[in-house]
């Protein structure tokens, strides 16, 4: 017998709660095989409907390639998609930073004065590349027999810091560090690895700082 039950919670402690009751009734009752769906709903890291607007200040960027550029694709994103998913008006600053983890007060407070409700960004973005040969082997099928050949390959080690702050408060409301790495691509492909890359990265930041709803099934007792 298979009993499937439906629970949306948002405390942990009630979660577990009520998932020790359900065992203890299922056992009692003689559950063979217990499924329950879990609609959780985790608490968000920065609550974007309580902003209007998002600040933007382009990432202080070291070592990126010579021929790439990471203005557009910065944009691209924090102008566009972030602010596009949360309803905010995106607008880019220019503030002069050395440190975005420590912003002086004052120049948050000058934010606040200008732009109602706002979201402020600021971080880091560190790009490293590295060329390495490696030995590969292919079949020459007309002549039967395996070929040896050198080919140079290239390493690109994507960094990125972000910091969000609300200028209202003054305060930092969240910071987190992310890495992506590719480690085999050819030369001509290097703008489109550091694209991919980028992406990467911000994809796992928008989960990371967004609202989380995760419906899933657990099999949570067998006998």
């Amino acid at each position: 017998m298979i009993k499937k039950n439906r629970i949306k919670l948002k405390s942990p402690i009630r979660l577990t709660l009520t998932l020790l009751s359900i065992i203890l009734v299922s056992i009692s009752c003689g559950t063979q095989d217990l499924k329950v769906y879990l609609e959780i709903t985790l608490p968000d890291r920065v609550d974007f409907t309580s902003y209007k607007t998002l600040l933007f200040n382009p990432l202080i960027t070291t070592g990126l390639p010579e021929g790439l550029n990471s203005d557009h694709i910065q944009s691209d994103f924090f102008m566009g998609d972030l602010p596009r998913q949360n309803k905010l008006i995106p607008i880019k600053t220019s503030l002069s930073i050395t440190d975005p983890e420590k912003i002086e007060p004052a120049a948050l407070t000058e934010l606040a004065g200008q732009h109602e409700k706002a979201l402020f960004i600021a971080g880091n973005l560190d790009i490293s590349t590295k060329t390495h040969s490696m030995v590969r082997e292919r079949r020459d099928e007309k002549i039967r027999k395996r070929i040896r050949s050198i080919v140079k390959l290239n390493q690109m080690i994507l960094k990125m810091d972000l910091f969000v702050y609300s200028p209202d408060s003054g305060k930092l409301l969240w910071k987190k560090s992310y890495t992506q790495q590719e480690n085999e691509y050819p030369s001509e492909r290097e703008a489109f690895t550091f694209r991919s890359l980028f992406y990467k990265i911000t994809d796992r930041f928008s989960r990371d700082i967004g609202l989380q709803e995760r419906r899933v099934r657990r099999t949570l007792l067998e006998q």
